[in-house]
């Protein structure tokens, strides 16, 4: 697994296809990984992102 640090706009360009706003809803709500603060933008670990989208499969199946 990697330690890049994505963007939303790298989460949504190349892990899932949700709206930027869903996926702000989704954080508040508890149910999305809390993004690391740099700056004024916020980034996920990939490895916490796959985790993520890995146990929505598992569910899902």
């Amino acid at each position: 697994m990697s330690n890049r640090l994505l963007s939303l706009a790298d989460i949504q360009k190349e892990k899932i296809n949700l709206s930027r706003v869903y996926i702000w809803q989704l954080r508040k709500e508890g149910r999305f990984p809390q993004g690391i603060l740099i700056g004024r933008k916020n980034y996920w670990s990939e490895a916490v992102i796959d985790d993520w989208i890995n146990s929505k499969k598992v569910k899902a199946a």
